[in-house]
């Protein structure tokens, strides 16, 4: 039976609740893309957006859907934050930091790669 992670917090776009990894220049023009077998799908059942990787369901919360929405195989992490920093009229640095933390915890659970 398939495991339900949550991924994000509605707290993470705080910058006092980030690390201090920020993304430098080599990182952000990296190219995220979900690994095989990993898909985003709406999920009426649980009420939300999930992330469907083999055995496992990881729920998203806004922020998490937000991020993964732009992630298609062809944007940049720098293409990604541009948007959602003028999506959001959001501080740049922020969106930076909390972008690059999210996706270290899904390359991590091995549901993203980078090119």
């Amino acid at each position: 039976m398939p495991t339900e992670t949550p991924l994000h917090d509605s707290t993470s776009l705080d910058s006092t609740s980030l690390d201090s990894t920020f993304p430098d220049a080599a990182e952000e023009h990296r190219i995220p893309r979900l690994v095989r077998g990993v898909r985003m799908r709406e999920d009426a059942v649980r009420g939300g957006w999930v992330l469907l990787a083999p055995e496992k369901v990881f729920k998203l919360d806004q922020s998490g859907r937000e991020i993964m929405s732009l992630v298609n195989g062809e944007r940049s992490v720098a293409q990604i934050i541009d948007t959602l920093v003028e999506r959001f009229d959001a501080d740049r640095v922020v969106i930076a930091m909390d972008v690059a933390q999210y996706f270290s915890g899904l390359s991590v659970r091995q549901v993203i790669e980078f090119s």
